[in-house]
């Protein structure tokens, strides 16, 4: 089987509280695509106000820290969608204050039909840290892609974090990493790596440039001829 290959991830939208989007997929996207939109707010629940077949992925519950609208608070949504070809763009409803951001990101080479992946994990930081730690999980399928989130509330703008690691997944690499200090501020960013046998992979870590409140998902994207093999799983961790 071949691992699925990470495609692209679009701009950065949002950055006030204002209802934001279509948010931009990447060029050249095509039918078969799994599209993974992930946002960040201080503290708030976000809704799709045009989903456009987008389906939440885990709950917004399990990634908040803090108190809705209060600056260092974080809350981050996932939500995922198998592309037909010639898609429009998500778009994410206002919030009430301090600022949220949304960013999609492509990956190519998944199973064609049901649910694109194997395993996933969610958390929430318990205290203000810049040592960001996103849940592992175990697989039960070979050869997936894992995608390592993080939504933060660090108020500098542009790139924040930096040395990913994870001794179980193969070629991880940086992906996505963009920030906006508008209204306090939050951030995404995103790490890509593989993981050729089933099994167990470990948390995979970071740092943070400063100690902020953080919310993690890592998804195990599952490969194209791993149908009859998969299955459906799901944890929580707060860390």
């Amino acid at each position: 089987m071949a691992i699925p290959t990470y495609f692209g991830s679009g701009v950065l939208n949002g950055a006030d509280t204002d209802a934001y989007g279509p948010v931009a997929f990447p060029a050249d996207t095509q039918a078969g695509d799994i599209a993974i939109l992930v946002t960040a707010s201080e503290g708030h629940t976000e809704a799709l106000s045009d989903a456009q077949g987008f389906a939440e992925l885990g709950s917004q519950a399990n990634k908040t820290y803090g108190v809705a609208g209060n600056n260092g608070s974080i809350c981050v949504g996932v939500y995922w969608k198998r592309l037909a070809g010639g898609d429009t763009g998500p778009s994410v409803a206002a919030v009430a204050s301090r600022a949220h951001v949304g960013v999609i990101h492509v990956v190519r080479g998944c199973i064609a039909t049901g649910d694109p992946w194997n395993v996933w994990a969610e958390g929430v930081s318990s205290s203000s840290s810049a040592s960001i730690s996103i849940v592992g999980a175990e697989t039960t399928v070979a050869d997936c892609l894992v995608m390592a989130i993080v939504g933060h509330s660090r108020d500098v703008g542009g790139a924040a974090v930096s040395a990913w690691a994870n001794t179980d997944l193969a070629n991880l690499a940086e992906r996505q990493d963009e920030s906006t200090n508008v209204s306090y501020g939050v951030g995404l960013a995103m790490a890509t790596g593989e993981k050729a046998a089933a099994g167990t992979y470990a948390a995979t870590t970071a740092t943070l440039v400063g100690a902020s409140s953080w919310g993690t998902t890592s998804i195990a994207l599952r490969p194209a001829a791993a149908a009859a093999a998969a299955t459906r799983s799901f944890a929580v961790v707060i860390a």
